[in-house]
């Protein structure tokens, strides 16, 4: 599943303002059996409010994407810390090969992080297919791994 996170290559409003946060996550949360959807509460993630910017953003979603801090306790290429806890299936990996994701066809894939990648107002990061961290325009379709709450 390929996504954009923006129409356009601005990451100004960060993951909060993103068209990934507002139109794609809620289409694949409202595909999901009602039986996922009420055990997976609405919370807020903070999200940096762009890539020249120390300011934060919040998110309000039932769905969101990780962040860099998320997956490997550095900003991982993003200006802004946007979180401070390691999610717990990353707190013992510590490779980039930990992060790489595999397609339908076993196929290793890049996907988004909601990250604003530091010093550019057009891109978000992103794992490329080696694990590493890079960036990219917001207008580009990426993979997406949707992360939620329990």
């Amino acid at each position: 599943y390929s996504k954009r996170m923006n129409a356009t290559n601005v990451n100004t409003g960060g993951f909060a303002a993103s068209e990934m946060n507002t139109v794609s996550l809620p289409e694949i949360y409202n595909k999901m059996p009602p039986s996922w959807k009420r055990v997976i509460p609405e919370i807020q993630v903070t999200t940096a409010y762009s890539g020249n910017s120390d300011e934060m953003a919040t998110a309000t979603c039932h769905l969101f994407l990780a962040s860099g801090y998320e997956l490997s306790g550095t900003a991982f290429n993003s200006r802004a810390v946007e979180n401070t806890d390691i999610f717990g299936f990353y707190a013992d990996k510590k490779t980039n090969d930990d992060r790489i994701k595999y397609n339908s066809s076993n196929v290793a894939t890049t996907w988004w992080l909601r990250s604003p990648f530091s010093g550019l107002t057009n891109s978000f990061v992103y794992v490329g297919t080696s694990g590493a961290a890079y960036s990219s325009y917001a207008g580009s379709y990426i993979g997406v791994v949707p992360c939620f709450a329990l």
